[in-house]
């Protein structure tokens, strides 16, 4: 998943988060406020490469708008992924 990610962060992503089960994988980004059409672009590269690296899952993506400084806490499924320092 860090490989994936490698460059391909913007400053609209507040966050990254991931969930697996035996055969699907779920990735979800967290976009300060809405995201654009570039942004999803993006998403789906970084998803192909996940998707290169586990060929033998499925992988999902979540994409979800969330303006700062509403909180991340029921955004997460297994694990952070990333997570943009936010100070308020």
């Amino acid at each position: 998943m860090q490989r994936a990610l490698l460059g391909m962060i913007s400053g609209n992503i507040r966050a990254i988060t991931c969930e697996w089960r035996a055969d699907i994988i779920t990735v979800k980004f967290v976009f300060d406020g809405d995201y654009s059409p570039s942004d999803e672009e993006d998403c789906e590269v970084i998803v192909t490469e996940v998707a290169a690296d586990f060929p033998e899952h499925t992988v999902e993506t979540q994409l979800v708008s969330l303006k700062a400084p509403l909180s991340l806490a029921d955004e997460i499924l297994t694990a952070w992924v990333y997570v943009r320092r936010e100070m308020h």
